[in-house]
């Protein structure tokens, strides 16, 4: 049976994107299918909706990032490399996130160890930064900062520069300095204020990073089912609330 990958609300629907290839639309909340776009020989995994709500994007096993009408769900291109300077990515895409502010820029990781910065005026990868392992949809842009949580056991929770393509500071997950099983993260998002992250892994922990740019100590963070005022702050952000949910639900699926 296909499994429900990726989950994304319109205004008046949700989209949901299955491990067979089929992408779904249902209305809200009385949850009638609306439509159906099947991507042949594929499976997706991951799928993020730009800011106008005018566009959906897919990536999935084939390497390649999709891009679709959300009115008609007609495919308007695939997202291929026009630079033998930007191949692309080199195996399965499981992280895409658009720019919030500029709905041209797509940035897409997966297993290759890439982000990959799609530029849709250009067509496909206009640049690429080497670093976050993922394997969930653990990547997050905030102006030109981007989060990533990779699944591994050191240094999973990273800031990157878009502008620069390279690595602005690792945040501490565990000052213990030991490889502990929540070290492998599933999910990392900012807030809408870029103040603080929040990320979540295999374990039973969930915690936010306070940022401060103008600082150059280790972010504080907290255990999330123990804090009851960050617990607090973060449930007063739609987004944050909505990626709590889909840690917990990966969580559940483990």
């Amino acid at each position: 049976m296909a499994r429900a990958m990726s989950l994304k609300w319109r205004q008046k629907s949700i989209l949901v994107a299955f491990s067979d290839g089929v992408i779904n639309e249902y209305s809200s909340p009385v949850g009638k299918l609306l439509s159906t776009t099947i991507e042949e020989d594929n499976q997706t995994f991951v799928m993020d909706v730009d800011p106008l709500q005018e566009k959906f994007c897919t990536g999935g096993k084939d390497y390649t990032a999709r891009l679709y009408d959300c009115e008609t769900k007609e495919l308007i291109q695939k997202m291929i490399p026009v630079d033998s300077n930007e191949p692309g990515h080199a195996q399965r895409i499981f992280a895409l996130t658009y720019k919030k502010d500029d709905p041209n820029i797509i940035i897409t990781g997966g297993w290759d160890k890439t982000l990959q910065i799609h530029d849709l005026r250009k067509g496909g990868p206009v640049g690429y930064i080497f670093g976050p392992d993922l394997s969930s949809n653990a990547v997050d842009i905030h102006d030109n900062l981007i989060v990533t949580g990779s699944h591994r056991g050191r240094n999973p929770l990273q800031i990157w520069d878009l502008r620069k393509k390279e690595l602005i500071r690792t945040l501490e997950w565990d000052y213990s300095g030991e490889v502990s099983e929540s070290s492998y993260l599933n999910c990392a998002a900012f807030c809408h204020s870029g103040e603080m992250i929040i990320a979540g892994g295999k374990g039973e922990e969930i915690k936010y990073f306070e940022i401060d740019e103008a600082e150059e100590n280790e972010p504080i963070s907290y255990a999330l089912m123990e804090n009851k005022q960050a617990l607090k702050e973060v449930f007063y952000d739609a987004h944050m609330l909505k990626l709590i949910m889909h840690m917990l639900l990966v969580l559940q699926m483990e």
